[in-house]
């Protein structure tokens, strides 16, 4: 299968869960977005693309380089290392994003038969549905 056809079959967007204790925010198109701490937001490949340099194939450290562009996380006070865990504030902050693509491949569906119930119907009554039936039959009263 050609990669056209692949496309074709896939619907794509990009879960984001900002772990970090503040919001993370960017801009997208003119449109300011904001993802606020311990929140995921499912965000559309191409502003995905922009925010953290997401593609399919992408490797974690080409996004980390990416973000911290964006977010200025590559000046003096980010890139010092943390003396307890061995880590810039930079890492620090993009280790709490978590990043991950969602694709849901789309398959043709059977053409439906009209002579089969959908099973989602619900049965229908033999008899007929009055409201002085229904209330006969719970106060078990005869007709």
């Amino acid at each position: 299968m050609n990669p056209a056809e692949l496309e074709q079959q896939r619907v794509h967007y990009v879960r984001v869960t900002n772990g970090l204790d503040f919001p993370f925010t960017d801009r997208h198109d003119g449109v300011p977005v904001t993802i606020a701490p311990g929140k995921t937001e499912n965000l559309p490949v191409d502003m995905a693309a922009h925010f953290f340099g997401f593609h399919p194939d992408v490797e974690p450290e080409t996004m980390f380089r990416h973000i911290c562009k964006r977010q200025g996380w590559n000046t003096p006070n980010f890139v010092k290392q943390n003396a307890d865990t061995q880590k810039t504030l930079a890492r620090e902050y993009f280790d709490k994003l978590k990043i991950e693509p969602v694709a849901y491949k789309l398959v043709p569906a059977d053409k439906p038969d009209p002579r089969k119930p959908v099973p989602a119907d619900p049965e229908l009554p033999d008899e007929p549905q009055t409201f002085k039936a229904r209330r006969d039959r719970q106060t078990g009263a005869q007709a």
